[in-house]
């Protein structure tokens, strides 16, 4: 991968001059904008007090709101597809040819029956039969499944001997409808998946232990407990004093579990946590290494104001790439055992 300093030099040379046009398309979105929220207020007044007869402000005020934001949105959302489309892929092009970026995502929505709707799907991207959504839950990363899920933002390619792709992920859970509706947010942030380099038939979660964090030893036990009580993964004790504070482990098959986290991945993992102010979880699963780690920041945006993509802000692909680098360096998944030469 390349360097920053390499980096930042295919920026000013390649990137920069194309931003010209962009720079001009967002003023003229912008400018439409601002124009239409004058003539919809102006609109409205003149309906409102003058052919209505109504002198309450609210009236004249909401509706030309509502079309601004109506027609802002619509605006915004055109030429963010065309920044990603264009922009963001040009760069990945020009930078980092050995992956493959596609921007636009997918939106699932499901229910608890299992039934899904595709609302959204851009990239027809599919693994298996399985959707993301599926894909997502069937981890186990988290207790709870989401049936409201956006996944955008695929860098996908191979480092090395490992075949690597992150995403970004927002998932949530909805129940409920009217009054009673209620949203939880399961996570929003990078979702890895990652060529794992051992062999492995069974599933095994490491998740954040908030319980013995928070509680203390004894009474987040019995929790770790009382959590994994609601599926077939079973608790896992581990020898790390400072991997057991910060992680539980629930797995299938305890052996291989303790096969797979080896005391050096658990003191990978601290470190891991440590670096990065989101919750990391982990997952082994079919043969994949998944790795989520929260964030609230959504990346590859374009910005209202300022400079369309200042490098300041090109600097999120850099520290993505160089993070999905660290994961298959420090994890040493490039070092494979015969079995999965």
């Amino acid at each position: 991968m390349k360097s920053r300093k390499e980096f930042k030099e295919i920026y000013l040379r390649a990137i920069k001059p194309k931003l010209v046009r962009f720079e001009r398309a967002r003023n003229k979105m912008r400018r439409q904008i601002f124009l239409l929220a004058i003539a919809s207020f102006v609109a409205n007044i003149y309906v409102v007090h003058f052919v209505l007869g109504i002198t309450e402000a609210l009236f004249s005020i909401l509706p030309a709101f509502l079309v601004s934001v109506t027609f802002g949105s619509y605006k915004y959302w055109a030429f963010r597809r065309e920044f990603k489309n264009k922009l963001i892929a040009k760069v990945f092009e020009l930078a980092f040819p050995d992956f493959t970026y596609r921007p636009n995502g997918v939106d699932e929505v499901g229910d608890s029956g299992g039934a899904l709707e595709v609302l959204k799907d851009f990239t027809n991207s599919k693994i298996g039969n399985l959707s993301q959504m599926a894909e997502f839950n069937r981890t186990s990363l988290f207790l709870s499944e989401s049936n409201t899920f956006r996944y955008e933002d695929e860098i996908s390619g191979k480092l090395g001997k490992t075949d690597v792709c992150v995403s970004e992920v927002f998932a949530k859970r909805v129940t409920g409808s009217g009054k009673n509706r209620r949203v939880e947010n399961i996570f929003s942030g990078l979702f890895f998946k990652l060529d794992f380099h051992k062999n492995f038939s069974q599933h095994t979660v490491i998740r954040p232990d908030f319980a013995e964090r928070f509680l203390g030893g004894l009474i987040g036990n019995k929790l770790q407990k009382m959590g994994s009580s609601f599926s077939n993964l079973k608790l896992v004790r581990m020898e790390d004093p400072r991997f057991e504070k910060l992680f539980a482990v629930y797995s299938s098959d305890q052996n291989e579990a303790r096969y797979l986290i080896t005391p050096k991945l658990m003191e990978k993992f601290v470190e891991l946590q440590k670096s990065n102010k989101g919750r990391v979880s982990c997952a082994f699963f079919e043969q994949k290494f998944y790795i989520a780690i929260s964030s609230r920041k959504n990346r590859f945006e374009p910005s209202f104001f300022g400079s369309v993509l200042p490098f300041a802000d090109l600097k999120d692909i850099y520290e993505v790439l160089e993070l999905l680098q660290r994961l298959v360096e420090e994890f040493e998944l490039n070092t494979r055992l015969w079995s999965k030469e």
